[in-house]
C-alpha cells in the first residue's frame, strides 16, 4: 500500500517537474532565439539566408523540446525521403508535440502550413513567420485559398508539411483527411511522403498543456505518386485521399503494436 502510494507520488512529481522544465525551456529558447536572430539579421540582407537561419533555430527548438517531452524516440524510414526533389509530408496529428517532433527529425529545408493562431504568440510568432511558415485560416475560405496559392509557389522548390486532418485528434485515432495537401500535390506534381506518429497523444494531447513524458515512434513511408488518380473525367481526390490515409493508418498500427 505504502509502496503503491509512493510510486504514484513519484509519477506525479515527475510529470510536474518535466512540465515545468518543458515550458521554462520553451519560453527561454523563444526569447533567446528571437534576441539573437533580431540582432544578427541586421547584417544579413539575403531573404533566403534569413529564412534558413530562422528554420535552423526552429529545428533546434524542436529538437530540445522533443528530447525533454519524449526522451525515448525512434524514427524509421528516413531513407525514404528523396534527397534531390521537394515532397509533401502528410503526418497524422496526435497532439501538441507533433510539429516539434517533425522539426527534430525531418531534413531542412521545409515549410509548415499551420494554424493562424500560432502566429499571434508574442516573439514565437515572429520566429515561425521568419522561417517562412504559412498561416492557415481554417474559417476564412478566401484566405485559405490565398495561402494555398503562396504555398504552391514555394512547394515547387521546397518540401512542405501539411497535417491533412487539419487539427489534432481527440482520441488518438487518424481523423478524416482534408483536400488541401492533395490539391497542392496535384498542382505541383510533388510526391507525398506519408508519416505516422505514435505516442505523442499520450504525452500531450490537444486538451492539455501538461507533459507526461514517454516514448514516441515515427515511421516515414516511401513516396506516393498521385498521378494514377488523374482520370479522364478529372482528378479523383477521394481515391487519392483514401490511398494516403490508408497508408498512414497502416503504418500507425504497425508502430503502435511495437510499444
Amino acid at each position: 500500500m505504502v509502496l503503491s502510494v509512493a510510486k504514484s507520488l513519484l509519477k506525479v512529481l515527475k510529470i510536474f517537474f518535466v512540465t515545468l522544465l518543458f515550458w521554462f525551456v520553451n519560453i527561454s529558447l523563444v526569447i533567446f532565439y528571437w534576441l539573437v536572430l533580431s540582432v544578427s539579421l541586421i547584417f544579413v540582407f539575403s531573404k533566403r539566408t534569413r529564412i534558413s537561419l530562422y528554420q535552423k533555430a526552429a529545428k533546434s527548438w524542436g529538437k530540445i523540446l522533443s528530447a525533454i517531452a519524449a526522451p525515448r524516440m525512434s524514427v524509421m524510414g528516413l531513407e525514404n525521403i528523396p534527397k534531390d526533389k521537394p515532397v509533401i509530408y502528410t503526418p497524422n496529428h496526435q497532439g501538441n508535440l507533433d510539429w516539434m517532433i517533425l522539426l527534430a527529425i525531418l531534413p531542412l529545408p521545409f515549410r509548415f502550413v499551420i494554424k493562424k493562431e500560432l502566429f499571434k504568440i508574442p516573439l514565437f510568432g515572429n520566429i515561425i513567420k521568419g522561417a517562412g511558415y504559412f498561416s492557415l485560416d481554417r474559417e476564412a475560405k478566401r484566405k485559405a485559398y490565398d495561402t494555398l496559392v503562396n504555398v504552391i509557389e514555394i512547394a515547387r522548390k521546397e518540401s512542405v508539411v501539411i497535417f491533412p486532418e487539419g487539427t489534432r485528434t481527440w482520441d488518438g485515432k487518424v481523423g478524416e483527411f482534408k483536400r488541401g495537401g492533395f490539391l497542392l500535390a496535384f498542382e505541383v506534381g510533388n510526391p507525398i511522403i506519408p508519416v505516422a506518429i505514435s505516442g505523442s497523444f499520450d504525452i500531450m494531447p490537444r486538451y492539455t498543456w501538461i507533459i507526461k513524458p514517454g516514448e514516441v515512434r515515427v515511421k516515414i513511408g516511401p513516396p506516393i505518386s498521385l498521378e494514377e488518380f488523374r482520370e479522364e473525367r478529372g482528378i479523383n481526390y477521394r481515391k487519392a485521399i483514401e490511398k494516403v490515409r490508408g497508408v498512414v493508418e497502416t503504418m500507425l498500427s504497425e508502430i503502435e503494436h511495437k510499444h
